[in-house]
């Protein structure tokens, strides 16, 4: 496959990929929508939690425009999950002491400052120390993000991982990044991590009823090596996998057994109350988790 941002090949092209916040505001905007290939994949792409798709156009999704989607969702055509955890296939026999390595307690890289997510870790703060990295903390990391990862989070006990919104399904690199450096990810999101990320290998900020117990927690496991070292037992038998989204893309194009399909209800993962998601945890107050 060949992989182009060059709208002049357009009309030679097997899949045309719309990003959903790129959409036009109306359909007779809609580039070269006249013009358009029988044989055309049109392919329905979003990255975002609902909260933040807000390129969203429910007409277009709904138009039979689409015929694939390339979502984090389930039931996308299509997977762009950040990452997947895979058995072994020959496990592995020991593991170094991840604790000795650690000489940072928790630490948070964010570019977001003013959201519920922000109060929810200022709350937390007060109880443990908490190394913030980015425009919102007091500590700089420079090159890249596996730069970063390599050489100075990875030096962390915690980092958390908390997403931007509670939403179902939706789990970013903020959980995939700290398993394959290393670290415990402290988790709060709107998946079901139980199953997605390898067993005990995260903790659930929503496993306790405040953050003052969720902070004792995490200083009880600091201090215990073999404890912490539990949280790591899952890499003798799991590995994490970064997907690569385009070859996915790619391969379907190439697989003749797919059957024609079109799209006129992909707003039931974006729009109104089928959006899943959740307001974030008041810090002050206890949210159980969803069932």
């Amino acid at each position: 496959c060949f992989l182009t941002i060059n709208r002049s090949a357009y009309k030679k092209s097997h899949a045309i990929v719309f990003n959903d916040r790129d959409l036009p505001d109306h359909i007779a905007h809609m580039p070269y929508f006249k013009d358009r290939r029988p044989w055309q994949r049109w392919v329905y792409y979003n990255f975002e939690s609902p909260y933040y798709a807000r390129g969203y156009k429910p007409f277009f999704i709904n138009a039979g425009m689409f015929n694939w989607s390339m979502t984090y969702h389930h039931n996308a055509d299509i997977d762009i999950q950040y990452g997947h955890a895979v058995q072994r296939p020959i496990p592995r026999a020991t593991l170094p002491d991840y604790h000795g390595r650690k000489d940072v307690l928790v630490t948070w890289a964010v570019s977001h400052c003013l959201n519920a997510r922000m109060k929810y870790v200022q709350a937390l703060s007060k109880y443990i120390s908490i190394d913030i990295y980015g425009i919102c903390g007091n500590k700089t990391c420079n090159g890249t993000n596996r730069h970063c990862w390599k050489t100075v989070f990875s030096r962390s006990m915690f980092y958390l991982s908390f997403e931007n919104s509670v939403c179902a399904e939706y789990v970013t690199e903020k959980l995939w990044n700290p398993l394959l450096y290393g670290v415990v990810p402290v988790v709060l999101g709107g998946a079901d991590y139980r199953k997605i990320a390898p067993p005990k290998s995260y903790i659930d900020a929503r496993d306790f009823p405040s953050v003052k117990d969720l902070a004792e927690y995490l200083h009880k496991v600091s201090r215990d090596k073999n404890l912490y070292n539990s949280y790591m037992k899952w890499k003798l038998n799991w590995k994490i996998v970064v997907p690569r989204h385009w070859c996915n893309l790619c391969n379907a194009l190439h697989d003749p057994n797919r059957p024609p399909k079109v799209y006129t209800t992909l707003s039931r993962d974006w729009d109104g109350l089928n959006r899943q998601c959740q307001p974030y945890p008041d810090p002050y107050e206890y949210l159980p988790k969803k069932d």
